[in-house]
């Protein structure tokens, strides 16, 4: 048995077990008048001298402790909470296998069987947006990657578990200060979803916390088509590397990741049906074999017939370079792939305003900082479309050609065969580039 008693105006508790006599205060106040509010103050000190007994006892059970562990946490700092909370989780953890570092999660993640199958491309973005520990192919890491932020805010979470919900919101808070287009938010907000998805059970998760995340809702930002003037005026006033990777754009629709790539022909590729198939731009025959990016898990391999003008610019560009074999812009893949698209983009958007182009729109409504891309190199891809289609070349021809990716679209239409191929190339427009 236990009583209760008051002292300095606070209620005390006293208790004995195995001839120890205990002694504690329950930090409740008793109140200076009130019959009502004096009984109501005694009840909750009653309250506390049980628990206190149990506590000595051994009687208390978990989920009381756990509660009054959580209570005890509450009161402290703010500044000390979540590291507390993160101590605590990992002493409750050790010698519990299910676990993963931070460090060891991404290289889980490529081994992991559940994930789907990403290109090469696709990949490459979710490292950057996790963040790269070692292998730091772009430069420094990305100071918007969950692993940068994490590790300046949060320097003590080394697991995965240690992500709490708390962590997950501030993630996206700080995403959306930093005023990214809403696709690459949810993009990033997805890829982290799935990412503790897949490791949940290596990982010892008993909660995903990006689930609790809401994406954002995502405003049109296509590409806009270049207008016929436009055109002209890129066009004959490109230099140099800029000169051929506009002219590609324009009379393949290549993407610019695999524009950048590509090479001369002679690369060998097996296909899922074991076919072999040579790639890069054949000169002899006319056409580009090339498997985009994009879609490499598809293994699709696209073949492009040359337009007369692109044809003879890449000729006189394989005869500047000795019919030197490999990459046709090597250059320009060593700019990618130190800087990655953002650094041959800004080199293609400063060309298109220095011809008059404006590259960018703000929102009408202000909801957004910073402002949106509309012309880039994509546009040409978008005009590369607009064209054939303008000069009447069959859908399935413009398909086939850009290697579109809607199984739906592809089951509407039938296969261009070679002939219609080379019609649809053969359609579009001479435009006039400027001589290297």
């Amino acid at each position: 048995m236990g009583n209760i008693y008051v002292r300095n105006g606070v209620w005390y508790a006293r208790f004995q077990h195995k001839g120890k006599e205990y002694l504690r205060s329950t930090k409740v106040k008793v109140p200076s008048k009130g019959k009502a509010a004096i009984a109501e103050s005694r009840a909750e000190a009653e309250a506390i001298l049980n628990r206190l007994m149990a506590e000595v006892k051994g009687g208390e059970s978990v989920d009381a402790l756990f509660s009054r562990l959580t209570e005890a946490i509450a009161r402290l700092p703010a500044s000390e909470q979540e590291p507390r909370r993160l101590a605590l989780a990992d002493s409750l953890r050790q010698g519990v296998s299910a676990r993963l570092s931070m460090s060891d999660a991404w290289q889980a993640w490529l081994d992991s069987p559940q994930k789907k199958r990403p290109s090469e491309t696709t990949i490459m973005n979710y490292q950057a947006n996790w963040g790269r520990d070692t292998a730091k192919k772009h430069g420094k890491l990305s100071p918007t990657s969950f692993r940068a932020w994490l590790g300046e805010r949060y320097p003590h979470v080394n697991y995965l578990h240690e992500v709490t919900d708390n962590i997950a919101e501030e993630y996206a808070s700080f995403l959306m200060k930093k005023s990214i287009a809403p696709r690459t938010y949810n993009g990033r907000i997805k890829f982290l979803r799935s990412m503790f998805k897949v490791l949940k059970k290596k990982a010892g998760l008993t909660d995903n916390p990006w689930d609790h995340i809401p994406l954002i809702d995502n405003e049109t930002q296509g590409r806009r088509n270049l207008t016929d003037t436009e055109l002209a005026e890129v066009c004959a006033s490109a230099t140099g590397d800029m000169r051929y990777l506009l002219a590609i754009g324009l009379y393949t629709g290549l993407r610019l990741g695999d524009a950048v790539s590509l090479k001369w022909y002679g690369d060998r590729y097996v296909d899922k049906f074991g076919k072999t198939h040579i790639l890069g731009v054949n000169l002899k025959q006319g056409e580009i074999r090339i498997v985009p990016r994009k879609t490499r898990r598809k293994q699709k391999v696209l073949v492009i017939p040359l337009h007369p003008v692109l044809l003879a610019m890449l000729k006189q560009r394989h005869d500047d370079t000795n019919g030197k074999k490999g990459y046709v812009f090597p250059d320009l893949v060593a700019l990618y792939d130190k800087g990655g698209p953002a650094e041959v983009t800004r080199h293609i958007q400063a060309h298109f305003r220095a011809c008059g182009i404006e590259t960018t729109e703000k929102m009408a409504d202000g909801s957004r900082k910073r402002a949106i891309v509309r012309v880039g190199y994509h546009s040409l891809r978008h005009s590369f479309v607009s064209l054939c289609a303008a000069n009447k070349v069959p859908q399935h021809a413009i398909q086939d050609l850009v290697g579109h990716g809607s199984p739906a679209m592809t089951a509407l239409y039938a296969h261009a065969d070679e002939k219609q191929r080379t019609e649809a190339i053969e359609a579009l427009p001479a435009m006039v580039f400027k001589n290297a």
